[in-house]
């Protein structure tokens, strides 16, 4: 089984709803529609609320990861490695195509138990990662 991984936005509706509609922003979007048309299951990382499935019902919040201290940074990691480890075997392909900072601390930590870690799209600025999204999704159209 292959997971895709990918990571919040800034951009967020004001309102309670569901993950996969509260970030509003085009890299986010592109991400949702790449992973939906893509994989049979996706999971979105949160600065607040760690690991999410697009149906959990959450708030919009002011939160960076970048904001938070080395600590705070480690403590995340390893909640978000918990709930990955809690809702998947280490048999479940990781597909990570977020930003080196959702990303780095938590695929050595699931590595050293076992799952298959892959990343994409690291080496691109936001606005090439959105175009790819937008060219490798199988139906086209408008993304958002």
């Amino acid at each position: 089984m292959k997971v895709a991984i990918i990571n919040c936005g800034s951009s967020k509706k004001p309102y309670t709803c569901q993950a996969r509609d509260l970030y509003t922003g085009n890299l986010f979007c592109a991400s949702r529609k790449y992973c939906e048309d893509n994989y049979s299951q996706y999971i979105i990382l949160s600065a607040k609320y760690h690991m999410l499935f697009p149906e959990d019902i959450i708030s919009p919040y002011e939160l960076y990861l970048g904001d938070l201290t080395k600590q705070e940074k480690l403590d995340w990691n390893n909640v978000v490695v918990k709930q990955i480890m809690k809702y998947f075997p280490n048999t479940t392909q990781l597909d990570f195509y977020t930003s080196k900072m959702y990303s780095e601390g938590v695929i050595s930590i699931l590595e050293n138990n076992g799952y298959v870690c892959k990343t994409f799209l690291n080496d691109l600025g936001m606005g090439y990662k959105v175009q790819w999204f937008k060219n490798h999704c199988k139906k086209k159209g408008k993304l958002f």
